[in-house]
């Protein structure tokens, strides 16, 4: 009884960590957005690496929309790719993962063939899941100024939900530009 009960509470916070999508960024230290005024979204992918093939047929169009929202509420306007100051691309995967956990030594009893007795054995726990990655990257005059990007551990086979990708572009977009140096 007590070991089902370690094993779903140890199961519940692995759930509850997999809910919290993880932000972070990177920029170049000789990068200057101040004099930035305008943004050319660049074309979207056609495929996510790891994806179902036509994922990007239903979010393409949103995720260009929540990137020029985003981009407008920060004051710059949108603008042909060859005259904006600096371009927006996004990329994305998803990729199967393995975590093998330790959980120590569990109470249980154990006797081998000899009949010596072993009061504890250990346990590992095995889950399967998929991590999947979105990236924004920003450059300007065809050099990577800065990267955002969210992971966030899914279902094996879960299916891509669109406001989630749209609520990723808001969060990762939400540290752009850099505070100043």
């Amino acid at each position: 009884m007590i070991r089902c009960l370690f094993l779903t509470a140890i199961l519940a916070m692995l759930g509850a960590c997999t809910t919290v999508p993880k932000v972070q960024t990177r920029y170049s230290p000789s990068a200057d957005f101040s004099d930035v005024k305008t943004f050319a979204v660049l074309p979207m992918p056609t495929q996510i690496t790891g994806a179902e093939p036509g994922v990007m047929v239903e979010l393409a169009a949103p995720a260009k929309a929540a990137i020029i929202a985003d981009m407008e509420a920060k004051g710059y306007q949108q603008a042909p790719v060859e005259t904006a100051d600096i371009t927006v691309g996004l990329h994305g995967e998803l990729l199967p993962r393995t975590q093998v956990i330790n959980t120590g030594y569990m109470p249980q009893t154990y006797s081998d063939p000899w009949l010596n007795s072993y009061p504890y054995q250990q346990q590992q726990i095995v889950r399967n899941y998929d991590q999947g990655t979105l990236a924004l990257e920003i450059s300007r005059q065809g050099k990577l100024d800065w990267v955002g990007w969210s992971t966030q551990k899914r279902a094996p086979g879960a299916t891509i939900n669109t406001d989630n990708v749209i609520a990723g572009i808001h969060e990762i977009l939400a540290d752009f530009p850099p505070d100043e140096k």
